[in-house]
C-alpha cells in the first residue's frame, strides 16, 4: 500500500524508505518483482575511472509489472522509485557475508534520486533503479508540462491565499 509512504516510512520488513517528499501521496499498492534486467553502466564500464578502488554503477531495471502508464503524475514515479529501492535493500541487507554496508546516498546530492550503496571490501556497489523503454512517454516528461494534479497536493481543493492588496 504506497497511501502511507513519506519520509522515515518503512516497508513490513522494517527497512526504511528513502523518500523525501512529505507531502506525496500516491495511494494504490504496487507489486515488488525480482528486477528484469542488471546491467554495468558508468565510468567502470567505460574504463575511465580515475580511483584505485573499485566503484561500479548498475542499472537495475524496474519491471514493467509495478508501473503504471500514468506514474508521471504526483512525483508517483518518485516514491515507486524510492520503494523498490528499499525492496532491494531489504534483500541485499540480508546478505551480510557479501556487502559489509548497505546504505542510500543522494546521486549529485538530489533528494529526489536516491541509490542503493553497497560495500564490500575495496569494492563500492551503487545501484541506479530504471524503468523499462517506453513505460512512460517523453513528451510527458518535458519540463513545459505539468505532471502535479493541485487536487493530489491539497486534500481540499484550492489552497487558502491571503488577500495581498
Amino acid at each position: 500500500d504506497l497511501s502511507c509512504i513519506g519520509t522515515g516510512s518503512a516497508l513490513e520488513n522494517g527497512i526504511s524508505v528513502p523518500m523525501c517528499l512529505e507531502t506525496c501521496s500516491v495511494g494504490g499498492t504496487m507489486k515488488l518483482l525480482p528486477p528484469k534486467r542488471i546491467a554495468v553502466v558508468g565510468s567502470f564500464l567505460l574504463k575511465t575511472q580515475t580511483k584505485f578502488d573499485a566503484n561500479v554503477d548498475l542499472a537495475v531495471e524496474i519491471p514493467e509489472e509495478c508501473l503504471w502508464r500514468r506514474d508521471n503524475l504526483n512525483h508517483s514515479y518518485t516514491v515507486k522509485r524510492a520503494v523498490y529501492l528499499a525492496y532491494l535493500a531489504g534483500h541485499l541487507k540480508r546478505r551480510r557475508d557479501l556487502f559489509a554496508e548497505v546504505k542510500y546516498v543522494l546521486l549529485d546530492s538530489n533528494p529526489l534520486r536516491p541509490c542503493l550503496h553497497l560495500k564490500s571490501g575495496d569494492c563500492v556497489l551503487r545501484i541506479h533503479p530504471i524503468i523499462p523503454e517506453g513505460v512512460l512517454k517523453l513528451v510527458k516528461l518535458w519540463p513545459s508540462k505539468n505532471n502535479v494534479r493541485r487536487e493530489k497536493l491539497f486534500k481540499k481543493g484550492k489552497p487558502k491565499t491571503e488577500n495581498l492588496v
